[in-house]
């Protein structure tokens, strides 16, 4: 009979101790949510929110990219829908914090995956380092860089702004890239930067070091950028489109007309004076 009981309590510990293993695998483990998601589209801001995901980012060595790191939390596939304006937060306080530039778009990320992809982007303090190719940067759902209305009018007046610099600067906008590196000259105007602090940010990053390409491409550019960026500090979205799109249009038609228009001008003054 003892040596029943001895076999019992023998077992009973094996099994409890079988029991205080699973536990702490269990812990080791991922918690998985199960969310009540009926898998329609869902902003990221609010699958953050609701706890569905997690997103990080991850640095490139340069101010132009990051590469996001969106990861399911759930045991459902999520249908994500990513807009530009993410605002990532560099580890290293020395360095530039980046806000994405482009709409990622509809993703579909399945159970305790996670999505990456490298997406352009600006920052906003031209006097801080070029940031490192230092991971696990944060996401802030709360972006207090301003220059949401900048990034704004740029994304909804694009083409028109591209058209424009194409026909004034044919050569030096030949590529995405150069639309690229005009928005960031763009925010950094908007933001206050000067064309020195611009000029050596783009010479590291953008050219190598070489100070004189940088120069010859930021030469013009900038005036441009500033005149643009006061538009939209202003608020004078008609002088803006009047200043990108129908400039020349309106100048030519002055030309053409300046004797109707000399004429039309008189007769209003003769008018005004009786």
């Amino acid at each position: 009979m003892k040596i029943f009981y001895s076999i019992i309590l023998a077992s009973l510990m094996l099994a409890s101790c079988n029991s205080s293993n699973q536990v702490e695998k269990t812990q080791d483990k991922k918690i998985v949510i199960v969310p009540d998601y009926d898998g329609a589209s869902i902003s990221l801001n609010r699958a953050i929110e609701k706890g569905y995901v997690s997103i990080s980012a991850n640095g490139q060595g340069t101010f132009t990219k990051l590469e996001v790191n969106v990861e399911n939390l759930t045991n459902f596939q999520l249908n994500i829908e990513i807009n530009s304006g993410l605002n990532f937060n560099n580890p290293k306080p020395e360095e530039q914090s980046l806000i994405t530039t482009e709409k990622i778009g509809l993703i579909n990320i399945q159970p305790n995956k996670n999505y990456k992809q490298i997406t352009p982007t600006v920052c906003t303090n031209v006097n801080l380092h070029i940031p490192s190719e230092e991971k696990g940067w944060s996401n802030n759902l709360i972006n207090d860089s301003k220059i949401d209305e900048i990034l704004e009018v740029y994304g909804k007046y694009k083409p028109q702004i591209t058209n424009w610099l194409r026909k004034k600067n044919p050569e030096k906008f030949t590529s995405e890239e150069n639309q690229q590196s005009f928005l960031q000259v763009l925010v950094w105007a908007y933001t206050g930067g000067e064309y020195k602090e611009i000029l050596e940010m783009l010479a590291k990053d953008v050219y190598g070091g070489d100070i004189i390409k940088a120069k010859q491409w930021l030469d013009g550019i900038y005036d441009q950028a500033k005149l643009i960026s006061e538009y939209v500090k202003n608020k004078d979205y008609s002088g803006l489109l009047i200043y990108i799109g129908l400039n020349d249009k309106v100048e030519n038609f002055m030309k053409k007309n300046e004797k109707t228009i000399n004429i039309v001008k008189g007769r209003l003054k003769g008018l005004l004076s009786n």
